[in-house]
């Protein structure tokens, strides 16, 4: 009954938005080229302290868009942001996105299952963590010995509690090499 109720209100949500053409319905914000990971793909890290915006130069920059259909909030590492809280509910109050994606490494396990907890349920949030190989090769790939442990330990404190939580949990894999591909299958397993 919960589901045909949702399944209602989402179907009654989409025929109310009106969208001209060309209007954005998805965002993309890096909250932050700030990263805790060295990742051989990416040079994020690499870059000088960065000047991320306040939340209330996001919000200026929120209310000149649309009601969006999603926000995806990412970075650099979107954790490292101690306001990423504050961010996703403006992205909810402003945007009213019907779904709220964060993409991460998994290293702040703690600051990302309080952030699970705290937010505001009413917006479905889908949690992507990236996982590039087996141990070693993710540890060599993100450039740091606890990569997995961390990213490993983050998964397993939130996939029990995905339907508490309103969450769709999954795994990314960056692929950089033919070692990262031929563990796909097993990483998949």
């Amino acid at each position: 009954m919960k589901a045909l109720r949702l399944l209602s209100l989402l179907a009654g949500s989409l025929s109310r938005r009106r969208y001209k053409i060309g209007q954005p319905r998805y965002l993309t914000y890096l909250v932050t080229f700030a990263c805790n990971a060295r990742c051989l793909m990416c040079d994020s890290w690499k870059k000088p302290s960065p000047e991320d915006l306040s939340l209330a130069e996001i919000e200026r920059v929120f209310r000149q868009l649309p009601a969006l259909d999603m926000v995806r909030l990412s970075g650099g590492e979107p954790f490292v942001r101690p306001d990423l809280l504050e961010i996703a509910h403006l992205a909810q109050d402003v945007l009213k996105p019907f779904r709220l994606h964060v993409t991460t490494n998994g290293f702040l396990t703690d600051r990302i299952v309080r952030f699970c907890e705290a937010r505001r349920k009413s917006t479905p949030l889908q949690l992507l963590v990236s996982v590039d190989g087996l141990e070693s090769k993710h540890n060599e790939v993100r450039g740091r010995d606890t990569a997995w442990s961390t990213a490993t330990a983050t998964l397993k404190a939130l996939a029990a509690r995905t339907r508490e939580l309103y969450l769709t949990l999954g795994v990314r894999q960056a692929v950089v090499d033919a070692a990262g591909a031929g563990q796909y299958r097993r990483l998949n397993e």
